[in-house]
């Protein structure tokens, strides 16, 4: 091994006295393959960086010969010499030399840098326990920012040098074909199901890593909307579902969820009058839902922190997540300080849909409407009619708005009665339209009136 004199090094985490976890020859093993292969040189780009050596001068060393590659100059002892003496930075001849001469194996570059990669996310995570542990001890008001902090250091770390981003169109091409070849003989549902026939068929299924705005007056249905499509996933496809409930609490999500299941008027499930008829719907309902995996919580001061820490540790446990609903967009809490609420809720809508992106599950958020929408004679719902709609239009990547045509102003005629319409005004990745639900207002709950209406554009 290159004898190398001892460097100070600022960006070490502290020990204890402890030697940070490093291996010197991963380190000189990847310089020398670098030296001698321009091919090396490519692929360690792709695994390590210059920060990742424990050594500062191999760090150097290190980026000397990227700026070299980059200019499309050579990169051999010679050119690397003159590359570090240009930076300023003093090096023996004798050491670049010894790299190159006592190279290991070239073939194995890669792996010797996945070596410096995994100890650098060791000493990454030593620091970032070292400052979770001084913050701990720090007077603090804000426990739970401390949590999310931790999280987010943590995971991050892990998170680095997982995913390539980058991928040749002939790979992602035959990817397609394999997912065509999937769908081919399927029933043309080739996302998630809501459980609502008609809205699956002009959607083709939810996409994961998608964000769904929903939209509607007041007491038009949306959280009943919402409850049912996670009832759908949940009880029914054997998924988990995670519903954020800001307005009720967890007992009057279960309590809705129980009287739409087993068909039971919700006022007697408040009272306690029920019949024999309508205990045997509750205990054929609850034997249904016995297997289900809904989760409801019902912390009224939420953040997309908080969603994202619960909806990863659902995803740990399961191993899977169907979907996540937030009810509703606007009550959302912000731990910083934007300018004003728009900014606040643009943030947030960006967070979710970042989020459904990690998890790679539909993440749906609920939302208000402007009251603008109640001075016009025409009370359907539009876009501009989201409350504070900044970025929600243009992170979603579908936006559907329930409208019941009595409540627009409309004369209803006797076959539109207890009609809901959901129109879908936008779908990133297929048509446009609208369906029909029946509303079943006593059991608050939408049922299939399998009715399609496509304006495809």
């Amino acid at each position: 091994m290159t004898q190398i004199p001892n460097e100070p090094n600022a960006s070490r985490p502290p020990t204890g006295g402890r030697v940070p976890p490093h291996s010197s020859e991963a380190e000189e093993a990847v310089l020398g393959a670098m030296l001698l292969s321009h091919e090396a040189i490519i692929n360690a780009q792709t695994k390590v960086s210059a920060e990742d050596f424990y050594r500062p001068l191999l760090g150097q060393i290190f980026a000397a010969m990227v700026d070299l590659d980059q200019r499309g100059e050579p990169v051999d002892p010679v050119t690397l010499l003159e590359q570090m003496r240009a930076r300023g930075v003093a090096v023996e001849p004798t050491l670049i030399g010894d790299l190159a001469a006592n190279a290991v194996n070239i073939g194995n570059a890669e792996y010797y840098a996945d070596i410096v990669r995994d100890k650098a996310k060791q000493r990454a995570l030593i620091h970032v326990a070292s400052t979770i542990v001084d913050e701990a001890y720090a007077t603090t008001d804000d426990v739970e920012g401390l949590f999310d902090r931790a999280e987010q250091g943590i995971m991050h770390i892990a998170d680095q040098g997982t995913e390539d981003s980058v991928a040749p169109l002939t790979e992602l091409l035959q990817l397609e074909l394999d997912r065509l070849e999937e769908r081919d003989g399927m029933s043309g549902i080739n996302g998630l199901a809501t459980g609502y026939k008609a809205l699956d068929e002009l959607l083709r299924g939810i996409s994961p890593t998608s964000l769904s705005i929903v939209g509607a007056r007041p007491s038009v249905g949306k959280t009943a909307f919402a409850l049912g499509i996670v009832t759908h996933v949940g009880a029914v496809l054997q998924r988990p579902a995670l519903f954020f409930s800001l307005e009720m609490s967890r007992l009057e999500v279960a309590e809705r969820i129980l009287s739409s299941q087993a068909r039971v008027d919700g006022s007697k499930l408040k009272t306690g009058q029920l019949s024999n008829v309508d205990w045997e719907n509750v205990t054929k309902a609850l034997a249904s839902m016995n297997d289900s995996k809904i989760y409801v919580d019902d912390n009224p001061m939420l953040t997309v922190m908080d969603v994202r820490a619960r909806a990863r540790r659902i995803k740990q446990r399961e191993g899977d997540l169907g979907i996540v609903v937030v009810d509703y967009l606007q009550l959302m809490s912000s731990r910083g300080r934007a300018e004003n609420r728009q900014v606040e809720v643009s943030e947030m809508s960006r967070g979710l849909k970042l989020l459904a992106r990690e998890l790679q599950a539909p993440v749906i958020a609920l939302s208000q409407l402007s009251r603008s929408i109640e001075q016009r004679t025409n009370r359907r719902p539009m876009m501009s009619d989201l409350r504070e709609s900044g970025a929600i239009e243009q992170d979603a990547d579908i936006i559907m708005f329930l409208h019941r045509p009595s409540d627009g102003g409309e004369q209803e005629s006797y076959a539109d009665a207890g009609k809901v319409e959901v129109h879908l005004s936008k779908h990133r990745n297929g048509p446009t339209g609208q369906v029909n639900l029946a509303w079943v207002k006593n059991f608050a709950k939408f049922d299939n009136i399998f009715e399609l209406n496509s304006d495809e554009r």
